[in-house]
């Protein structure tokens, strides 16, 4: 079989968005290695057209993905893959975005590969801990809303004043993780996410949604900006 080495070693969000990419490749064939550091492998293992390697504890570089990039370039040489797809926006190699691009629709691009795709994500549910968190979190309400107000970089927003419906807002349950809300979030009436790493799950799937959906602004950016296309969000909330 065909090996391809897919670099992107995190974090959570760009796990979701590269995701689409690694089954499209082992879709064509090729056993898709995917090495990331220990702490994202309860997501990789829900991808499982993957075969995620935990990467050793080296620190190589001041800035941790670069250093765990560096890792799996030295990987490559071992592995000798059939086919490299580097994502990662650390070097050292080229994947400098486009002036008209999103970091997002780079990593499409070095895929060669539809953008589209991104919102086409597969994944292996857990239907138990899914139950789990819906049962806690919303019970019999019938009528709700979802909220994710902190960024990656701790950014923490607030929801519209008007807001008049019970919000649950998502957040770390016990040994849950990202994709454990999916059954709260697919029942929700409307959605307020900030860029995040929830934000790039919920992208992932975003067309099956037929509730509202609403992309917050991060106090980081200027007035309008977002870090992500984001096509399918109302925007109408960026300050």
């Amino acid at each position: 079989m065909k090996k391809c080495l897919l670099i992107q070693p995190g974090a959570f969000g760009d796990l979701f968005i590269s995701a689409p990419i690694a089954k499209h490749y082992a879709d064509l064939g090729y056993e898709v290695i995917w090495p990331t550091r220990k702490k994202f492998s309860h997501v990789m293992q829900h991808f499982p057209y993957a075969t995620n390697t935990i990467l050793d504890d080296r620190v190589l570089d001041s800035d941790w993905l670069r250093s765990d990039v560096i890792k799996c370039l030295e990987l490559a040489h071992s592995l000798k893959p059939d086919l490299i797809l580097n994502l990662a926006d650390r070097g050292p190699h080229a994947t400098a975005e486009l002036p008209w691009e999103k970091f997002e629709q780079t990593k499409y691009r070095l895929a060669d590969l539809d953008f589209q795709l991104k919102h086409n994500l597969d994944w292996s549910r857990d239907i138990e801990k899914e139950n789990e968190i819906y049962d806690h979190f919303v019970g019999d309400e019938k009528d709700y809303v979802v909220a994710h107000l902190t960024s990656s970089n701790n950014d923490r927003v607030g929801l519209p004043k008007d807001l008049n419906k019970k919000v649950i807002e998502l957040r770390q349950f016990k040994d849950d993780n990202i994709v454990g809300w999916y059954k709260v979030i697919k029942n929700a009436s409307a959605i307020y996410c900030v860029e995040s790493s929830i934000h790039c799950f919920i992208d992932g799937f975003i067309k099956s949604l037929d509730c509202e959906k609403y992309l917050l602004s991060r106090s980081t950016l200027e007035r309008g900006q977002t870090y992500t296309v984001s096509n399918y969000w109302e925007k109408n909330y960026l300050k």
